[in-house]
């Protein structure tokens, strides 16, 4: 949550639960102060950092969730990797080569609406996937290796 609020802006809400509940066919599930976590699931901390993330992006920063879900999931997938570039070099090493790997063989579109994409395997593919590569690519490209300023 610091990290977050030292790179993107301060909390915007005076408290934030999580909660363990058994949510069917989701890791996680983000609401304003409120994340969801499965708990029939494994836990994995990309997924609660994630979630984290929807705090601002999704909440702060909205859009049509069913129609440009891309916008904010790709951002709250994005920022994870900036986490784990200030605060875990190894995992994000491991990450990030695990992304370019999965970036040569995704040739799904990133702004399609939700009904467009037909198979939960390749909605996750373009808006999840495809969109982190692309803000990852922006970053290096950029010369600063992210887009948001380091802590």
């Amino acid at each position: 949550m610091r990290f977050f609020q030292k790179i993107y802006s301060p909390y915007p809400y005076t408290y934030l639960h999580v909660a363990f509940v058994p949510l069917e066919g989701f890791s996680g599930m983000q609401y304003p102060g409120l994340i969801l976590l499965n708990r029939l699931e494994p836990q994995r901390s990309g997924v609660l950092i994630h979630e984290i993330a929807h705090q601002w992006w999704y909440n702060m920063v909205g859009n049509n969730s069913i129609q440009e879900a891309w916008i904010h999931e790709g951002l709250a997938e994005y920022s994870p990797l900036l986490f784990y570039k200030h605060l875990y070099p190894d995992v994000y090493r491991a990450k990030t080569d695990r992304l370019a790997r999965l970036g040569e063989s995704i040739e799904v579109p990133i702004d399609l609406p939700l009904e467009k994409y037909g198979q939960e395997s390749l909605y996750r593919q373009g808006v999840y996937a495809r969109r982190c590569l692309f803000l990852a690519f922006i970053g290096e490209k950029g010369g600063r290796g992210e887009i948001a300023p380091g802590p």
